[in-house]
């Protein structure tokens, strides 16, 4: 059987849409699509990104994976799936004892074709995929705070770029130089390489846990509630080893660290009752609102932790309430989530890249009540959250732009008796799709039609 060109491929993908699933700028999209080569990974990146969701109209969403999770099987990439991420990220400190460091680093998989498309393409799962890494280094010596961001890495194995997805047999992730390797069925101990010539890291994460029992799962008993259903679990207070470099200068590091892993499964449309057609929006008609999300994850110096997350719907809003929002400790070896009731405030925004406003600044008020490690009950907390350096913006694979900021935290307690108690800590804030859809679309509508280059912040 005969390959379909990228260009036949992706072409037969935007043609198959409905009306009703044809955004704006499809006309460019199309004619994007049938100037693409096997080297054209980050415009076939950028044509799903102005899809929007309607990049998984068509895809088949097979039977929902297994809880409990099974491992190694359920930490390779779900090639048969839409959208697949690994998020791992350090809060560490040089040998210097005085150099603060905060690593995050994500690989992300997605699909560009439905199955159907794909068949009649001849492409096998993995050349159906592109492969996204991005890296940060924020560098706080006390006196000077700076990012330092890796170049933009997007791969695609139907060009013969350097891709390997890992499997049940490979526990192995590579995207060009960036390579992500686990040394047992249960993961740990982890090691992930990333780097571009100005900078690299060198990391392994390891836990002093039952590696069975190293990882929690988040959100809804491990499951992401439709219309994106899925599986995400995490593994939070992971010790961490290694180096970065920067420049010439090279920093022996340790610390704490954390590892997410979440499977985006799309939903197919309801075939018996199809949306309408509709007339294609203009640009000035698309929704400026928001449709993002805020997350954070933060290790505690007593071995506890704290996840959530709170998502941005219509117009951009600082004080919000967390959908999900846990405490975690250990109890026998195992974690414990706890759930506790949150609001999250962002008390300061900043400009990062193409102007997208991110915030910088956190306070998180926990109202439920929370057992932590060591017995002690409280029924209410605050933290606070600053960060290393204001800046962590980076862009995705299709030029979003994104932030995940390296921070130091205070949590303050208060007991059921006695006096408050507070605790130190670090982790890391996210921040995804705080730029309006509009502002988006003309961006990456310029990029592929050649009226702008590609940013490399």
């Amino acid at each position: 059987m005969t390959k379909m060109s990228p260009a036949e491929a992706m072409t037969a993908m935007l043609e198959a849409l409905a009306p009703s699933q044809r955004p704006f700028g499809y006309g460019q999209l199309l004619e994007a699509a049938q100037a693409l080569t096997s080297s054209s990974a980050t415009e076939a990146a950028l044509i799903l990104g102005v899809l929007g969701t309607s990049q998984f109209a068509r895809i088949a969403t097979p039977p929902p994976v297994g809880v409990p999770l099974s491992f190694p099987a359920d930490h390779r990439v779900h090639l048969e799936n839409s959208e697949e991420w690994y998020w791992i990220s350090a809060n560490l400190t040089a040998s210097d004892g005085m150099t603060k460091l905060g690593v995050l680093t994500t690989t992300q998989s997605t699909r560009l074709v439905p199955q159907d498309i794909q068949a009649s393409a001849g492409w096998s799962d993995a050349e159906s995929h592109i492969a996204h890494s991005a890296t940060t280094v924020a560098v706080n010596d006390g006196t000077r705070s700076f990012l330092v961001r890796r170049k933009p890495n997007v791969k695609w194995r139907i060009g013969g770029d350097d891709v390997v997805f890992p499997s049940v047999d490979q526990p192995l992730y590579r995207c060009g130089d960036d390579v992500m390797t686990w040394g047992s069925e249960q993961v740990l101990p982890l090691r992930v390489q990333s780097g571009d010539g100005d900078m690299s890291i060198d990391l392994t994460l390891s836990t002093d846990m039952p590696l069975e029992s190293a990882w929690f799962l988040q959100a809804l008993a491990g499951r992401s509630p439709p219309p994106r259903p899925g599986i995400y679990y995490s593994w939070p207070q992971l010790k961490v080893t290694g180096t970065v470099t920067i420049g010439e200068k090279v920093y022996e590091v340790s610390g704490t660290g954390w590892i997410d892993h979440q499977l985006m499964m799309a939903t197919p449309p309801d075939a018996l009752h199809p949306p309408p057609p509709i007339l294609p929006p203009t640009l000035n008609a698309l929704d400026n609102g928001y449709r993002g999300w805020q997350w954070c994850q933060f290790n505690f110096e007593n071995g506890d932790a704290y996840t959530g997350a709170t998502f941005q719907d219509g117009a951009f809003r600082t004080n919000l309430p967390s959908t999900f929002s846990g405490y975690i400790t250990r109890v026998d070896g195992v974690w414990v989530p706890q759930q506790v009731n949150a609001e999250w405030r962002l008390d300061a925004l900043i400009n990062s890249l193409s102007d997208v406003l991110q915030p910088t600044e956190w306070t998180y008020q926990l109202t439920g009540t929370h057992v932590d490690g060591s017995g002690v009950t409280a029924t209410s907390g605050t933290i606070v959250a600053t960060p290393l350096h204001p800046d962590g913006g980076f862009y995705g694979g299709g030029l979003q732009v994104n932030s995940e900021v390296a921070a130091t935290v205070i949590l303050t307690r208060n007991p059921v008796s006695g006096p408050a108690m507070t605790l130190a800590g670090a982790g890391y804030c996210e921040t995804v799709s705080a730029e309006p859809r509009a502002h988006y679309v003309k961006r990456a509508l310029a990029v592929l039609a050649g009226e702008a280059a590609p940013p490399t912040p």
